[in-house]
């Protein structure tokens, strides 16, 4: 393979296929409680992370096994992490966070992974989370949502948090001996090919462990979302999108797993998405791109490009 799948550094790394289960968990963030500011970033729409999650009420050892039943019989998979999905998994007392960690604490499950924000992962939090992982035996993985290291898109997003923050809380992360997983949109309008190496040599020089590529979609009801209707900026072509992806690659590290390079989003709820391609056809032309170049992972970093 071409690049580093992240279904094979999971192999890799506990021996069988192993499957994220995600998690329905009520919360918020401090971009929307008013902490920082309210509504959230620009694209997040609320309820919108919750697309195809089972019901928040729902006990969280309930939803992983209702999950896991599910997703070892169509996929196979003998090992899970449970993926604390939806708004900042972490922006909440460590006392409680650590409880609803505990609750994962079943059979099967080898590794728990929190989405958050860098601004909400205190240093003491920190050493907290290598104490659980190191008491239950279990790996953590902090997924931040890093987006992009320009501080002027980071402004348009409406983050609340600069370049700085985010690379401070990869640091962070990665001193405290847990796993380091990094959100990144490569095609916020305003981007350019720069900002998306910028972004691959952070990841690489810091070293994450994985990367998650979202292609922009724009929901109904956020600020982009009306920006987009009023046409007020353009969004790149998939073709220029793909190549911020080999791009991307090409910056990064052999060693970083990619968990994903386009976006999923709720059809009734979404203005754009994929410029309406199913990610399936546009992880066919990246790979066709691949082999008609012979590219890899990390090619422009032994290149020196």
């Amino acid at each position: 393979m071409r690049y580093y799948q992240m279904s094979k550094s999971l192999i890799d790394k506990y021996g069988v296929k192993t499957y994220k289960l995600p998690l329905h968990l009520e919360g918020t963030c401090p971009n929307r409680d008013g902490t920082i500011a309210k509504g959230g970033c620009s694209f997040c729409a609320e309820g919108a992370m919750d697309f195809e999650l089972l019901d928040a009420k729902l006990p969280i050892a309930v939803q992983l096994e209702k999950n896991m039943a599910y997703i070892g019989k169509r996929y196979g998979a003998k090992a899970f992490i449970a993926y604390f999905q939806n708004y900042s998994a972490t922006y909440r007392p460590i006392e409680e966070l650590l409880w609803m960690m505990k609750q994962c604490l079943i059979d099967g499950i080898v590794e728990i992974s929190l989405s958050t924000r860098p601004d909400c992962i205190p240093t003491p939090m920190l050493r907290e989370l290598k104490k659980f992982s190191d008491r239950y035996a279990v790996e953590v993985t902090l997924e931040l949502g890093v987006q992009c290291l320009n501080d002027e898109v980071l402004k348009n997003m409406g983050r609340g948090h600069d370049a700085r923050t985010s690379l401070d809380a990869m640091k962070r992360i990665k001193g405290a001996g847990l796993n380091l997983g990094v959100h990144c949109i490569l095609n916020y309008p305003a981007m350019e090919r720069g900002d998306v190496i910028d972004l691959a040599k952070a990841c690489s020089e810091i070293g994450a462990n994985r990367v998650k590529l979202h292609s922009l979609y724009i929901e109904k009801g956020t600020r982009l979302g009306d920006d987009y209707l009023k046409e007020k900026f353009e969004l790149c072509g998939y073709e220029e999108y793909l190549e911020r992806v080999l791009l991307f690659l090409g910056y990064l590290n052999k060693d970083i797993a990619l968990e994903r390079f386009f976006a999923r989003a709720p059809q009734e709820t979404t203005l754009f998405c994929n410029w309406s391609r199913s990610w399936r056809y546009l992880m066919e032309e990246l790979e066709i791109l691949m082999d008609n170049r012979d590219f890899e992972q990390g090619q422009c970093r032994r290149n020196h490009v």
